[in-house]
């Protein structure tokens, strides 16, 4: 099979997947079979591939949600528009035709295609790889970005001891006593 991802791309822009990946799901392990890759979907939704084995171990990874509402594709002047081809169809179709493409000789290529970026990331939580490498697909501009904010979310407790302003030494500020691990 030879993966082509422009036609991979406006088949996955057409499918709908702001309230449900199953369907994105679907495509992606069946386009990863085609290939003559066995992908495997674990309790998170993840879709998991992998080639070669051995290090270097890279992983590609991006995500199969979108953010509604559902925009159709449209395509015109050599664009590809719809809701998913910037943020992240486009990068996954990128992403496949590495993979599928690529026959490592010496090391360990992995494919990982979480189910919701957009809103839990459950999936990518899930993830737990000891890689020499990551190549993330998300839309940069098409600039090599070594970092990128995310986001952290989490309860975090505080403890002080209430002091009046007169005698601030009898207390204990919470805040100031935190330390990084």
């Amino acid at each position: 099979m030879t993966f082509e991802p422009i036609d991979f791309l406006e088949r996955a822009v057409a499918i709908p997947s702001h309230k449900s990946v199953n369907e994105m799901r679907d495509f992606v392990v069946e386009t990863l079979r085609e290939a003559g890759v066995e992908p495997t979907v674990d309790e998170a939704g993840n879709i998991i591939a992998e080639k070669g084995q051995g290090t270097p171990r890279i992983v590609l990874n991006t995500h199969i949600d979108t953010v509604p509402p559902h925009h159709h594709l449209e395509r015109s002047a050599g664009e590809i528009r719809g809701r998913g081809s910037c943020d992240a169809k486009g990068p996954l179709a990128a992403i496949l035709a590495a993979f599928i493409e690529t026959d490592p000789s010496a090391g360990q290529l992995t494919v990982a295609i979480t189910p919701d970026e957009e809103r839990e990331s459950t999936g990518a939580d899930a993830l737990v790889f000891d890689a020499d490498g990551y190549i993330v697909g998300e839309p940069t501009g098409l600039d090599v970005c070594v970092a990128a904010r995310g986001r952290f979310q989490g309860t975090v407790s505080l403890t002080g001891k209430g002091a009046h302003a007169a005698d601030p030494a009898a207390g204990r500020n919470a805040i100031s006593g935190l330390q990084a691990p």
